[in-house]
């Protein structure tokens, strides 16, 4: 049996198909390979010692976000979303050249803006020397100084002993350590800017506390006992020092057996580390060290049989 539709039926489906052809047969979208405009107008705005502060005019392309890509002496360094730019990290009181070009979303590069040459700035002369430096305090083995603050900005400051770097105040300050008792040094004192300008020299000449000599010699060397009477240990009086004493050396048979504070155990003397043993008859003397390291004579001798 013979169906007949609706003339409304054949009209959709010939429309349909006519629909599908048309989209087969569209050209696929081709890939943007037009770079952007150039950059133009590019020109200095400021510049320091140390950067160059550069702007220039937007450039256009059709895919809309455009980045820029700046060039110092030809080689690229910088990219940026903006039409202004600081480039810094640069040499003082020197010429450079740079150019930039714009790059679109993909990848597609300008040519290069016209290029532009512009300087940094020069650091200028060097500061004058920190005023006033002086010694607050002069020691055996240290100095404390002070001085007046610089004027404008100051990183910190360094002190030299001598001619050689040995610490740095980021106050008016310092001190200088590890000198020997009646020596005479130089120290200078400078001030660091923040563009790393050193400023002259402070310079100041100190001698430092002279020893009078070594200690007196430890008096009545003798044999000390525990709470039951029996023998512990040597002990001494202390000897003096205008410096100070720093220990004790005590000597059995001549060869040093101990070194320490003003008194020791026989358990101390007879360790694995010592030359002393158990029941053998030493003569002992002891001996005073100060802190500049001079050694006093020798004690009166004491002959004892060690425990």
């Amino acid at each position: 049996m013979r169906i007949h539709r609706p003339l409304r039926y054949f009209a959709a489906s010939v429309a349909a198909s006519c629909i599908g052809l048309m989209i087969g047969q569209l050209p696929a979208h081709a890939a943007d390979t037009t770079p952007p405009t150039v950059p133009a107008g590019l020109r200095s705005t400021s510049a320091t010692s140390d950067s160059v502060d550069l702007a220039w005019t937007p450039s256009t392309d059709r895919s809309g976000r455009v980045t820029y890509r700046i060039y110092v002496d030809g080689a690229a360094q910088s990219d940026t979303a903006q039409t202004t730019h600081t480039e810094t990290g640069l040499d003082s009181d020197t010429s450079y050249t740079f150019v930039v070009r714009a790059v679109d979303r993909y990848g597609n590069v300008s040519r290069s803006s016209s290029p532009l040459t512009a300087s940094t700035s020069g650091r200028g002369s060097a500061p004058s020397a920190p005023d006033a430096l002086r010694t607050t305090n002069v020691g055996y083995d240290s100095v404390s100084l002070a001085w007046e603050p610089m004027p404008g900005p100051v990183a910190y400051y360094l002190i030299h002993r001598d001619g050689l770097w040995v610490n740095s105040s980021y106050g008016t300050t310092g001190t200088v350590g590890y000198l020997a008792a009646g020596t005479r040094h130089t120290i200078e004192v400078r001030a660091l800017r923040p563009d790393n300008v050193l400023s002259a020299p402070a310079t100041v000449t100190v001698t430092t506390r002279p020893d009078a000599g070594p200690p007196s010699v430890p008096a009545n060397l003798r044999v000390v006992t525990d709470s039951a009477g029996r023998p512990s240990g040597l002990t001494w009086d202390a000897a003096s020092d205008d410096r100070g004493v720093g220990w004790y050396r005590l000597r059995a048979d001549g060869s040093e057996a101990f070194g320490g504070g003003p008194g020791v155990s026989f358990y101390s003397l007879t360790d694995e580390f010592c030359t002393v043993t158990h029941g053998q008859t030493y003569a002992f003397t002891v001996q005073a060290v100060d802190l500049s390291g001079n050694v006093s004579g020798s004690s009166q001798t004491l002959r004892v049989t060690v425990p």
